[in-house]
Parts: C-alpha cells; sequence; structure tokens
C-alpha cells in the first residue's frame, strides 16, 4: 500500500509541474518548429551518452496587471508554457530576444541503414526536460537572452 502511495505522490507532482510549467495545446493547435542542436561529439563511441537540445523562441505580452509574460513552446513544441518575467528581465525585451530550451538524453547507437555500417547515431528516449544552456543542467528552466541583431547598421 505504501509503495502505491508513492507513486500516486509522484504522479500528482509531475502533474501539478506540468500544469505549473504550461498548458498542452489542444490537437491541431499552431506549433512552433523548435530549433534543433544536434550531438556535439565530433567521433563517438558506441553506447556513449548524447543529447538533442531544442530551442523554442519566446514572445513576450503585457498582461492586464503590467507585468510581462512570456509565451513560448516545449516538449517538441506540443506543450506551451507562460512565465512571469522578474522586473530585472523586463528591461531586457527591447533589446534581446529569449529562447527556452528543452533536452532529450540518450546513447550513440548504430545507425542501421543500409550503407551506413559503422555509422552511428544519438537515438534519445522520448521524454523531454527543461535544460539551461547557461548551466548545463537538465530539469532547471531557464530564459537564455541573445542580444538583437541591428540589421539597419552597416558594421
Amino acid at each position: 500500500m505504501d509503495a502505491l502511495r508513492g507513486r500516486a505522490t509522484r504522479l500528482w507532482f509531475g502533474l501539478l509541474v506540468l500544469l505549473v510549467a504550461g498548458v498542452l495545446e489542444p490537437p491541431g493547435a499552431h506549433r512552433a518548429a523548435p530549433s534543433t542542436a544536434a550531438p556535439s561529439a565530433p567521433s563517438p563511441h558506441l553506447g556513449e551518452p548524447c543529447r538533442l537540445v531544442e530551442r523554442y523562441p519566446v514572445s513576450f505580452a503585457m498582461d492586464v496587471g503590467g507585468a510581462w509574460v512570456g509565451s513560448f513552446a516545449f516538449a517538441g513544441g506540443a506543450a506551451r508554457g507562460h512565465v512571469e518575467l522578474p522586473s530585472t528581465d523586463s528591461r531586457l525585451i527591447a533589446d534581446d530576444d529569449a529562447y527556452v530550451a528543452d533536452v532529450r538524453v540518450g546513447t550513440y547507437e548504430p545507425a542501421g541503414g543500409a550503407g551506413e555500417r559503422g555509422r552511428l547515431t544519438c537515438r534519445v528516449v522520448p521524454t523531454y526536460h527543461f535544460y539551461c544552456p547557461a548551466t548545463g543542467t537538465a530539469d532547471q528552466f531557464c530564459l537564455t537572452w541573445i542580444r538583437h541583431r541591428d540589421h539597419g547598421s552597416d558594421s
């Protein structure tokens, strides 16, 4: 009974985290195409760990109370999240873009296609984890800010 209660508690906590992090999009809703970072190992070895990082742009809007809220896709574009910006970050909106990232982890395995003998590919498990590029930490949510490029400048 205690094992069942522990699993139910973990399930409830997981659902709560999902609800706090974002609201699932209804079927057929517009999904932002994520930017994917390919695994970076120059010559991987069989069974070596790998990861697939996806980045999603954040759009900002002011809510009725005057606070800036960032909206973003995550989990391969299947879910959407919203986060209120701390007042210290709201000044960045004018000059910077932001993105959030998630990661799937796996290992390098044989590619398995005809003519691909000896070639390895990163096979990831389907579970998405928030990922903070600034710290390199999985299961940590953060906004990553990037300076706007000034397209009107000659330099």
